[in-house]
């Protein structure tokens, strides 16, 4: 079994890292110590694919499948 990231993988991982130390590292105790939650972050996280992921792709998520398989 392979357990090496693809190339997209790798891309995406650094793409969500960058957005994670740039946009969300800098705000995020705030919204802790106030027990909030920055709604303002979810439309930009659509761009990870991170929203809809269980969605149907033909109504814009990404068909992802969880199992039900006990590990």
């Amino acid at each position: 079994m392979d357990f090496e990231l693809t190339a997209e993988q790798v891309q995406l991982k650094d793409s969500v890292r960058r957005y994670m130390t740039k946009r969300v590292a800098p705000i995020i105790s705030d919204y802790e110590k106030r027990e909030e939650f920055a709604w303002e972050l979810i439309p930009e996280l659509k761009q990870f694919g991170y929203l809809g992921g269980m969605l149907p792709e033909e109504d814009g998520g990404m068909g992802l499948v969880i199992s039900t398989m006990p590990c």
